[in-house]
């Protein structure tokens, strides 16, 4: 068999989903590195000549890394006369290849070469080949040429200086081509690449091409290639991040090119709209001095935050009382509008914004639709952390406002008015709580009684956790009586949703009153501890969560006199959770969060009579803290898309993805072990060896500060559990 059969029977094997056929062809392609200009040559021979477009794809692929990705790189091993044929080979294909891909590809092999041979003279021929192809008649080659431009544009500035002024005018060229919108785009690529290179006098000139660029994307729009025009905005979006000057003396031009995408266009894409508005927040961010001075800029963002906000659904209050979800995760647009909302607030601040909302909001609120007083709440909670110094001014208005939403007519606006309220707790704290508990609370407390709409209830409950969360003691003690009273029916309502905010509002309330709770202790304590033996089942098992949390708050508030029965037999039931789950029951995976940390609150009120727990909670917290992170390695042009509970970070040429929840809980047990070497003192002493021989070597554990904050935490007080137990 020919190498050239044999390579093309290997490539085809090194995809087989067979892990044993696959591992033979990479054991194959390995040994064919030891001839590597045969193994080169071949490679291109395929990718030029193979009638089988897999073939060609496949040879695309392998022979980038082997000629300029790896360390090992196989360039410096070629003969001489090898890599003048592999220039060579590489320069004339791309007029001729038709696929795609495997054109891209050259590309990059060839941006990716030049930067490696250009500098020292090794390519001369490249630079004027570039040149030539981007004032051929051939569209395949402008667009290759441009391709190849913008990838070199950081690596070769040096090199690129003498021809900027040349450059200039190939961009333009290229950006005004009336052929092909590919080398439109690829031009606003190019165009994009060389800006952080650029000097001012030539940033200057570049900046005449910005009307050019925004009609780029206009005309790829208006051919219906929304695809290249968002590949189009998304240079736009890297430009405003990186670059936003260089948009300033025609920012006019490209923020009512991005409004009018947003808001004007016909039947686009909810992502290519999307893109545009990232365009105007990113300079917002970037730039907010210069974008507050962009005539009816800041107003216009908040009617199209407005705009995208009414777009929330009308749908049936029965079935919305049914949907445990938030408002904001039922259309895309209504959370957009949110995150907009937020992120202009935060950069262009209270002094600008909070004229034009209280311009706004009073017309909102008096509108008879529903949607659009709900829109106004949501507005004055979504500013309240970027506008905080100019809205303090006005929250005797901002609370009559709310006090209106807890009113209103429609229950969607009232919930949306516990919403305001409790993020505004959060935001304005305790100022909030101070002056104006007199009239929000008893507000609150009345919502609570909507047995028409749980949800409403619910979140009323939600608010008040809130209020206790960042509220003074004096505060909360004349409300407690009514509150607890609303909130036992609440607990007992048979509804999931309102247990769960009732259960964490009780131990919100019991953290905030302290030892003033001690009155209500026994009414909610047999039946907190009935839901832990009862609510066993999935739909439960948050419920059961909440109460761990619960009981552990108030045993902490009353203190481990009268707590310390009902902790030893909630411990007892914890510990038997943690037994199950440690055995391989998954069913309690959900509630292990609230386990550990109502742990944490017991040993705190237990003591030395916690330490026989011990017995059974550290085992499982060490196996995590030492387990190996959940990490994978990809190549960089691989798209993972987006996975929940991972991220990925290029480094070199490679994708690491690292599995953050995996790493969260890893940080969880690190925080727990020192919670316990600082709490049992001489009676951690036994486990004072496997800690620190897992804990140890994660100081030096770089995936997650967590991990090593925790860690150094927990040394000085493993170490004295040591002195402790030999005094």
């Amino acid at each position: 068999m020919s190498i050239i059969a044999e390579l093309e029977q290997v490539l085809t094997h090194l995809n087989n989903p067979d892990d044993t056929i696959r591992g033979q062809a990479e054991a194959a392609f390995n040994r064919m590195k030891e001839s590597p200009s045969a193994l080169v040559i071949s490679l291109l021979q395929l990718l030029r000549a193979s009638t089988n477009s897999a073939t060609r794809i496949s040879a695309a692929v392998f022979i980038r890394p082997l000629l300029v990705r790896q360390s090992d790189t196989l360039w410096d091993k070629l003969t001489e006369e090898n890599k003048a044929v592999v220039k060579t080979e590489l320069l004339q294909g791309l007029p001729t290849e038709s696929i795609g891909s495997v054109r891209r590809k050259l590309c990059l092999i060839t941006a990716e070469l030049g930067a490696l041979l250009v500098p020292s003279g090794a390519w001369p021929e490249l630079m004027p080949f570039m040149f030539s192809c981007v004032t051929s008649d051939n569209d395949t080659l402008k667009e290759c040429a441009f391709t190849i431009f913008g990838s070199l544009a950081e690596a070769l500035k040096t090199q690129f200086a003498p021809y900027i002024s040349k450059l200039q005018e190939v961009f333009a060229a290229g950006l005004n081509d009336t052929r092909s919108i590919k080398v439109r785009l690829a031009a606003l690529g190019a165009t994009a690449a060389f800006l952080s290179t650029l000097d001012d006098t030539a940033r200057a000139s570049f900046q005449q091409l910005t009307p050019a660029m925004v009609t780029t994307i206009l005309v790829a729009l208006n051919a219906k290639e929304e695809e290249e025009a968002r590949d189009g905005l998304e240079l736009f979006i890297e430009i405003a991040d990186s670059e936003p000057l260089f948009f300033r003396p025609d920012i006019v031009l490209v923020t009512d090119s991005m409004f009018g995408i947003a808001t004007e266009l016909k039947d686009l894409d909810d992502s290519t709209r999307h893109m545009a508005i990232e365009v105007l927040v990113t300079l917002s961010q970037s730039r907010p001095t210069m974008m507050k001075k962009v005539p009816l800029f800041v107003r216009k963002m908040i009617m199209l935050a407005i705009k995208l906000m009414l777009t929330i659904e009308d749908e049936d209050i029965a079935a919305w009382n049914k949907d445990v979800g938030d408002d904001a995760e039922e259309v895309s647009d209504y959370k957009l509008g949110e995150e907009t909302m937020d992120r202009v607030a935060i950069s262009v601040q209270g002094k600008t914004i909070v004229p034009l909302l209280f311009e706004m909001v009073p017309a909102l609120m008096n509108d008879p639709d529903w949607k659009h007083r709900a829109c106004a709440l949501s507005l004055l909670s979504i500013v309240g952390e970027g506008c905080y110094k100019f809205l303090v001014p006005h929250l005797s208005e901002i609370v009559a406002l709310i006090l209106r939403g807890f009113a209103d007519p429609h229950p969607r606006v009232r919930w949306t008015a516990c919403n305001c309220v409790g993020q505004m707790f959060l935001d304005f704290s305790p100022n909030l709580q101070q002056d104006y508990h007199a009239q929000l609370i008893p507000g609150l407390s009345h919502l609570m009684n909507d047995v028409e709409n749980p949800k409403v209830q619910a979140h009323a409950a939600a608010a008040l956790i809130n209020f206790c969360d960042e509220c003074p003691n004096d505060v909360v003690l004349p409300y407690m009586a009514d509150l607890i009273s609303r909130l036992a029916v609440l607990l007992k309502s048979g509804i999931i949703l309102v247990q769960e905010q009732a259960i964490t509002a009780i131990a919100s309330v019991s953290d905030s009153a302290k030892e003033n709770f001690l009155p209500y202790y026994d009414g909610f304590m047999p039946y907190l501890k009935s839901i832990l033996h009862t609510a066993t089942t999935k739909e439960y098992r948050k419920l059961r969560g909440k109460a761990m949390e619960c009981i552990s708050l108030i045993g902490s508030s009353v203190g481990p006199e009268k707590f310390f029965a009902d902790a030893k037999d909630t411990m007892d039931i914890l510990v038997q959770i943690q037994k199950e789950y440690t055995a391989g029951n998954e069913e309690h995976e959900d509630v292990m969060p609230y386990l550990h940390q109502a742990s944490a609150r017991m040993c705190r009120v237990l003591g030395s009579s916690f330490v026989p727990y011990l017995a059974i909670l550290m085992p499982p917290l060490i196996a995590t803290a030492a387990a190996k992170a959940d990490l994978t390695v990809m190549d960089e042009d691989e798209d993972p898309g987006v996975v929940e509970g991972w991220e990925f970070y290029l480094v070199g040429d490679k994708k690491l993805g690292v599995h953050t929840s995996s790493l969260d809980e890893k940080a969880g047990a690190c925080n727990m072990i020192s919670c316990y070497a600082d709490e049992m003192k001489e009676g951690f002493f036994p486990y004072v060896n496997q800690c620190a021989e897992v804990l140890v070597p994660l100081l030096k554990f770089y995936f997650n500060d967590g991990v090593r904050i925790a860690c150094v935490s927990a040394m000085p007080a493993a170490l004295s559990s040591g002195d402790q137990w030999r005094h």
